[in-house]
């Protein structure tokens, strides 16, 4: 945390900030925001000889371990010393999880009686955490008091919560109906098979490529699809917009996956040394493109709300942009362990990879529904989605098999009939 000198027009009086604090407490989980800092008066004229306070927020705002820690400082320039070392000065607590953005205000006084100094803070409602779970985070007040025989320490009282007052969970939200489930093969000559609820829309089955197909991504709506090349180049069908390609340039390696962008309105073309290509509306967050990787990217997935994305490669190293958090990966993964396909969860707190011998691993919240190791497969996997809800997910053979898991159900498949070309990958409704 810096701060910098204001004028009277609050423009900066100098271009050089000052260090407050740094992130550096286990709690905090190398994050410290939201800063807000007090001036305490003191007994001299005019409040001279008070202290300075700041108080912030730590750790992940997604998760119970977030709280509100505060530092004593010599003056708004600092320095300060962080006296929250071991916990929070205040964290989840009955009724709320959570709590973060502090703000230290004086209430107005109330006849003779001095205003109440209050702390006012948002906090998730209850113990539900995050908006797709459906949790409310609403604004809190704590009455704010300084402990004279403990150094000045601040002291937050929350008032006592009553269950009848406000519920201990965050009501239950409606949650928008699930489309009917169904899923497209795509075969590396760009044939594509519908099952389920999938609509066909169109493939370069009958076309003759310069590279082979890829891979595939839906759009929003379900009613149309990319197909991507290895050279890059992009095939729209249905209600899918082009956006542009790399088929006319001249890659160092070739493209082995694609993500679309929440609204459809763009993609991201990823190449198995790491390279990111965005298009449309897609921001770039970042590649591996340069770092001389010593294996191939081999699949890719987004995280919430297309704010980042993964990428892993073969030997299971999983690399994060954006607001993907880095869940954890394989030590390795040797012979038939090798990365083939990756899924992430509804809220981005994890993810699966596949490998080739369908073999599954997850990570962060993702929960384990199942593999296909220590079956003999007909043919590796190639690649892996998860259903709308993110409470199972599917795996695809080369052969056009399909493994299900979880609550992904089997609506048809290709293995077992002839194929002009293997499959490359799946996608799901």
């Amino acid at each position: 945390m810096w701060s910098v000198p204001l004028e009277s027009d609050l423009l900066p009086s100098s271009t050089d900030p000052n260090l407050l604090m740094q992130d550096d407490e286990q709690w905090q989980s190398g994050v410290v925001e939201g800063p807000d800092m007090y001036y305490l008066p003191g007994n001299g004229p005019h409040g001279s000889g008070g202290s300075y306070y700041l108080f912030y927020a730590g750790s992940d705002e997604g998760a119970s371990t977030y709280g509100i820690g505060w530092a004593s400082c010599t003056g708004p320039s600092g320095p300060c010393h962080d006296q929250s070392t071991s916990s929070p000065l205040l964290g989840s607590d009955t009724g709320m999880s959570g709590p973060g953005g502090p703000d230290v205000f004086t209430l107005p006084p109330v006849g003779q009686t001095t205003g109440q100094l209050v702390v006012a803070f948002s906090a998730w409602q209850g113990n539900t955490i995050g908006y797709l779970s459906c949790g409310i985070r609403p604004m809190y007040l704590a009455d704010l008091s300084f402990d004279p025989s403990g150094g000045g320490r601040p002291t937050p009282t929350l008032s006592p919560y009553d269950p009848g007052a406000s519920p201990a969970d965050s009501p239950t939200c409606p949650v928008p109906p699930q489309p009917p489930p169904g899923y497209w093969q795509v075969a590396a000559d760009g044939g594509v098979f519908t099952f389920g609820s999938a609509g066909f829309y169109g493939s370069t089955g009958s076309m003759k490529l310069n590279k082979p197909v890829v891979g595939m991504a839906p759009t929003p709506d379900h009613r149309g699809y990319w197909l991507v090349a290895s050279d890059g180049g992009v095939f729209a069908f249905g209600d899918a917009g082009f956006h542009g390609s790399t088929g006319s340039m001249i890659l160092n390696k070739p493209i082995v996956s694609m993500i679309p962008t929440l609204d459809g309105g763009g993609y991201w073309l990823i190449a198995s040394d790491g390279g990111v290509f965005a298009f449309g509306d897609a921001s770039f967050y970042g590649s591996a493109g340069g770092d001389g990787l010593a294996y191939p990217v081999t699949a890719a997935a987004p995280s919430f709300l297309g704010g980042g994305y993964w990428l892993v490669d073969s030997n299971g190293q999983v690399f994060d942009y954006g607001n993907a958090r880095f869940e954890g990966q394989p030590l390795f993964a040797p012979g038939g362990y090798r990365i083939t396909g990756m899924a992430g969860t509804r809220d981005s707190g994890g993810y699966w990879l596949a490998s080739a011998n369908g073999n599954v691993a997850d990570f962060g919240n993702a929960a384990p529904y199942g593999s296909m190791f220590g079956t003999t497969l007909n043919a590796p996997v190639v690649g892996m989605a998860a259903t709308s809800d993110a409470a199972g997910y599917w795996l695809q053979g080369a052969d056009g098999g399909i493994f299900t898991f979880g609550n992904a159900l089997f609506l048809g498949s290709m293995g077992g009939h002839p194929l002009n070309a293997p499959m490359v990958g799946i996608a799901s409704v």
